[in-house]
């Protein structure tokens, strides 16, 4: 509910206002003088402020006639979020241009009618909202640049299952392994959606300590608790109308789910120190990397939440079960980067797009971009090669093993008196260890101990 200030040093001008006003539903403050309505912007969250332009400075003192802007300026310091509307008996447009330079967002001359009134207020609200939706906006899109890449038939059924479920209004439960793309799928049934013009407002319940959840997702009053020194809209608030993406939702406290809950069933709630009960109409997409079917059954997770989430089930693949958009997503990777790294490559060899494809991706998709971006730094031809690709990605594939073959006809001479599996052993031992540049993952990449890494390279050096 918005918060009103009115101030003018009449009561019966407030008290008309304040009648009109209430019906709307907002909730209503009043001062008679500016220091009044400076003690109450210092204590309250105020939303818009109608102010008089001509007023005392203090209680029963004189009439000011730039009592109203001097009251302007110190609230753009205290209050800066606030929208001021100045009304005054004494209008022209010398005084209208003075208030609009100085931050007022709207200037009414007295009389006026309730309705010229409510339309001025509701200008404000509205612009309100359209500032706070850009402002989690810009803070949700500093870091977002993608889409989902693939034409696998597992990347099919995720487009279809998306297509299926958009233009309902239904939760949707996103599971997959970290880094698969989840945040990716929420944002394409918003795009999707009859909500796409409308705000896409994602938050990560695990980067955010458990005591600061409620205050992040419900909002809080101020003077809630000890930092509270200003209200917080919450993001259900603030998503009002279009999608909240919940990611990480295993992690939430148990202390949350009945709240959280009763945001699913009656699309509203209170924020923390409030007593208003705030309407909410907003679509949940809920995701996490976890099962939570075990987290219920340990108890640490409600069966009724689950429910309620995961109407609509989808899940996003791991990569090594959709290889075969490994090749798109490397041209992907390359065409973002390349500008930012000022390099420009043609694309990936043959034998590199093998190994990458070889290699089982357990950080998935999030892993396989920070491999292309590394790929790209050393790279120095026109395309990615294998000498690229860092070493703990290396696998010993068979693109690569003609080659290791030849090196080893080139190494082995029996006449040495070192066997063929000596001379074998001896070779891929320093193939492993050039490319990882450590003997712990040289070891670790041909799946023997270190002992037995540090014999056959001894017997290389040797």
């Amino acid at each position: 509910m918005p918060t009103i200030l009115i101030v003018d040093d009449e009561s019966g001008i407030r008290k008309s206002i304040r009648f009109g006003l209430k019906r709307s539903g907002y909730e209503i403050i009043e001062a008679a003088c500016a220091s009044e309505a400076v003690d109450l912007i210092n204590n309250n969250h105020v939303d818009i402020i109608l102010s008089d332009m001509r007023m005392p400075q203090y209680p029963d003192g004189d009439i000011d006639d730039k009592c109203g802007l001097n009251l302007l300026k110190k609230v753009k310091k205290i209050s800066p979020n606030s929208y001021i509307i100045v009304m005054t008996a004494h209008g022209s447009i010398e005084n209208a241009v003075e208030v609009m330079k100085e931050g007022a967002f709207d200037y009414l001359p007295k009389p006026f009618s309730m309705d010229e009134l409510r339309i001025k207020v509701d200008k404000a609200l509205a612009q309100m909202k359209i500032v706070n939706e850009n402002k989690y906006l810009r803070e949700q899109m500093k870091n977002y640049e993608g889409t989902i890449i693939g034409n696998s038939e597992a990347i099919k059924d995720v487009w279809k299952s998306i297509h299926d479920v958009a233009k309902t209004n239904v939760p949707v439960f996103i599971n997959g392994e970290s880094g698969v793309g989840k945040e990716l799928v929420a944002r394409a049934i918003h795009n999707n959606s009859q909500r796409k013009n409308n705000v896409f407002m994602a938050v990560n319940l695990g980067a955010i300590p458990g005591n600061l959840i409620e205050s992040e997702l419900f909002g809080h009053e101020k003077g809630a608790f000890t930092d509270a020194v200003a209200q917080r809209i919450g993001r259900f608030e603030a998503a009002d109308g279009g999608s909240l993406f919940l990611d990480e939702i295993g992690e939430i406290d148990m202390n949350l789910h009945v709240k959280l809950l009763r945001v699913l069933q009656e699309q509203c709630f209170e924020r923390i120190g409030g007593n208003t009960t705030i309407k909410t109409n907003v679509r949940i997409i809920a995701a996490t990397n976890s099962k939570l079917e075990d987290k219920i059954r340990e108890g640490k997770f409600r069966e009724d939440l689950f429910f309620r989430i995961n109407v609509f089930p989808i899940h996003v693949p791991p990569l090594r079960q959709r290889k075969e958009d490994i090749s798109e997503l490397v041209d992907h990777f390359i065409n973002k980067y390349e500008q930012g790294l000022s390099k420009a490559f043609k694309g990936i060899t043959p034998n590199a797009l093998t190994a990458l494809m070889e290699s089982n991706w357990p950080g998935n998709i999030r892993e396989l971009e920070n491999v292309v971006q590394r790929m790209m730094i050393k790279g120095k031809g026109d395309y990615l090669d294998v000498k690229d690709i860092p070493g703990e990605i290396t696998t010993l594939s068979s693109a690569n093993f003609e080659g290791i073959v030849d090196t080893l006809f080139d190494v082995f001479n029996p006449e040495d008196g070192k066997s063929l599996w000596n001379t074998t052993m001896d070779t891929l031992a320093a193939i492993a260890f050039k490319r990882t540049k450590k003997k712990h993952a040289a070891a670790q990449l041909l799946g023997i101990s270190k002992p037995t890494l540090y014999h056959w390279l001894k017997s290389v050096e040797g």
